[in-house]
C-alpha cells in the first residue's frame, strides 16, 4: 500500500521494515490492557452516516463521507473526503484521514519518561469494494 499511501500524502517514505521479535513486541504492546484492551475491546468500527457529494466545484467521484468511529467505549464522528469509482457491477471507496488516540480515551504508549514514544496522531486509510452478485433467484 506504500505507494497510494504516499500518493495520498499520508507517509513520505517506505515503511521501516520490522524484525519478527520487534513486530510481536509492538503489536503486544498495542493490543494491551493500558492501550487497545483487544481482549475486552476485539473491534475497531467506522460506521458510515452519510455520504454526499464533496462540492459545486468538485470531481464526478469525489465525496465526503461521514462516519462514527468506535475504539474501546468511545466514538468519535468524523467527515473525511473520499472518492467513489462505480462501473456496472462494482464500485470502489477510499477514505483516509488522521485521528488522534487521546480522542479515544488513550494515552499514547511512553516509556523511560517519554524517551520511548508513541505519537499521539494516527491516520486510517479504508479501502472498501464491493462486486454486484448476479443471482437466478427472483
Amino acid at each position: 500500500w506504500y505507494p497510494v499511501l504516499r500518493d495520498l500524502g499520508i507517509v513520505e517514505k517506505p515503511f521501516e521494515e520490522l524484525s519478527g521479535y520487534r513486530r510481536r513486541k509492538t503489536l503486544k504492546t498495542m493490543l494491551s490492557e493500558d492501550q487497545l484492551d483487544a481482549e475486552n475491546h476485539p473491534f475497531i468500527t467506522a460506521v458510515t452516516t452519510r455520504i454526499q457529494p464533496a462540492g459545486p466545484e468538485s470531481a464526478d467521484n469525489e465525496y465526503a463521507i461521514a462516519l462514527d468511529m468506535a475504539i474501546l467505549d468511545e466514538t468519535v464522528s468524523v467527515t473525511r473526503p473520499a472518492t467513489i469509482e462505480r462501473s456496472d457491477d462494482s464500485f470502489v471507496v477510499r477514505t483516509h484521514g488522521p485521528l488522534k488516540f487521546s480522542d479515544f480515551g488513550i494515552e499514547p504508549f511512553s516509556r523511560l519518561f517519554g524517551a520511548v514514544k508513541y505519537e499521539d496522531e494516527f491516520h486510517v486509510f479504508a479501502h472498501v469494494e464491493a462486486h454486484v452478485v448476479k443471482s437466478d433467484a427472483r
